[in-house]
């Protein structure tokens, strides 16, 4: 009886602190100095992007290229984590559909980016809707070079009376810092707000997706889940 939130948005932050934030920064900087950027041809404002080796925007996981065990470590535990709390709030809403996650499921990151946000750049709206998880890790911000911008997905119903009072608008801001990483899922649209600031911001980005049943990952990087933390090798967050 009452008020049931159907087909909810989950969006996932989580912050590295401590030693371990000091070791995936000073990892993530050292291979952000080696590589080259360009900026994206057909959006004249938007912000700059690495390439590999051949100059090709978004090809390829640059994580393991480089070989970022600290920041990797980190994002396994993340997206677990991220997994397991939806898995656990749709057995609390939907105690009767038995609903049961399989832990020994696969991904791969296929891919990973750095990107460099100038005065006045921004990234459009945009999606990565042949991936399942997509995400940021803010390496370096002032906190004032543009927010991260989440479009509903529900955004047809603008001007509905219901859709109004439910969403209060057709977007929401998510504030990033330092050290945080922020996943969602890939079918959502997302921009940056323009950086109005003559702070440099730097980013790193990427998308997941998950092994389906009767495939086999063919990637240079993959994770199993488990739920014991120990026998995956995951270092708790603190």
């Amino acid at each position: 009886m009452g008020l049931t939130n159907l087909f909810p948005t989950p969006i996932y932050t989580i912050k590295a602190k401590g030693e371990k934030y000091e070791d995936i920064q000073h990892e993530l900087k050292t291979v952000y100095n080696k590589v080259n950027f360009e900026h994206l041809p057909y959006a004249p404002d938007a912000h700059n992007v690495s390439t590999d080796m051949d100059g090709n925007f978004f090809k390829g996981c640059m994580l393991t290229a480089y070989k970022c065990e600290k920041f990797l470590n980190f994002l396994d535990y993340a997206v677990k984590n991220y997994v397991h709390q939806i898995e656990n709030k749709l057995a609390q809403n939907a105690p009767s559909q038995n609903i049961q996650w399989k832990h020994e499921l696969e991904y791969t990151i296929t891919e990973s980016w750095f990107t460099k946000t100038l005065h006045n750049q921004y990234a459009p709206y945009h999606n990565h809707g042949d991936s399942d998880i997509s995400g940021v890790y803010y390496i370096n911000t002032n906190g004032e070079d543009g927010d991260l911008k989440i479009r509903s997905p529900h955004e047809m119903f603008v001007g509905n009376f219901m859709y109004s009072l439910i969403t209060r608008g057709s977007e929401a801001g998510v504030k990033l810092e330092n050290g945080v990483l922020g996943l969602w899922p890939s079918i959502l649209h997302h921009a940056t707000n323009p950086n109005n600031t003559d702070h440099e911001r730097i980013s790193l980005s990427f998308n997941i997706t998950f092994a389906r049943q009767g495939t086999q990952l063919q990637s240079s990087h993959y994770h199993k889940y488990f739920d014991d933390d120990k026998a995956n090798n995951n270092p708790r967050v603190k």
